[in-house]
């Protein structure tokens, strides 16, 4: 589809044996991000505070989100890690091609989970604080310009049919331009997610 302006993935995983993001007290968020760091020693470690103009550029260049108070920024493979910002750990990417981005994450997502224990039930997948994220725990979302919809006013209706298949559209502040987001995570896998998109 070559109307896509970006499309962005998202994991989002939760550590086993630690509270979840509004009961994490601060040690334990230090913990965490101790855990993380020793991980992934490629990511640097930012505190929004720390945030610098050319790492603001680099994030606004490849769409990322600078809204988080900690992240780990792999600069090489534009994937951040956004840090207690609704659940424990974000890992996320962008790209034109949605495959390539999803194996970006997947790498790091297994590399994790090889690693620490993530908070998992067999019966449900991921667990998490967020109810809708429950399952694969992936929040896959495409920037797209949609001119001939808005021209023929069909965008109501395509917003109700794609919620049918589990897809919310949403306009955006830009004209002709709207947010396509999966919202489907349970008894869903991460791989299935991502071809039907």
């Amino acid at each position: 589809m070559n109307n896509i302006l970006f499309s962005r993935l998202s994991f989002f995983r939760n550590l086993k044996d630690y509270k979840f993001v509004p009961k994490l007290t601060q040690e334990k968020q230090k913990e965490i991000v101790e855990k993380l760091t020793s991980i992934l020693p490629n990511f640097k470690l930012i505190e929004a505070n720390q945030l610098d103009e050319k790492t603001t550029k680099f994030l606004n260049k490849n769409y990322l989100k600078n809204s988080t108070k900690t992240m780990l920024l792999d600069e090489k493979n534009a994937v951040a890690i956004y840090l207690f910002n609704g659940e424990h750990i974000e890992i996320c990417a962008t790209s034109f091609d949605v495959g390539k981005a999803y194996k970006k994450i997947k790498e790091i997502s297994d590399l994790l989970a090889n690693n620490i224990s993530l908070a998992y039930a067999d019966n449900y997948g991921y667990l998490m604080s967020d109810i809708t994220k429950i399952g694969s725990g992936l929040k896959l979302t495409s920037e797209i310009c949609l001119p001939c919809v808005v021209e023929l006013g069909k965008a109501e209706q395509i917003k109700q049919n794609l919620k049918k298949l589990g897809y919310e559209l949403t306009e955006t502040k830009l004209n002709n331009v709207f947010e396509l987001s999966s919202m489907c995570n349970l008894g869903i896998k991460e791989k299935d997610i991502v071809e039907d998109y």
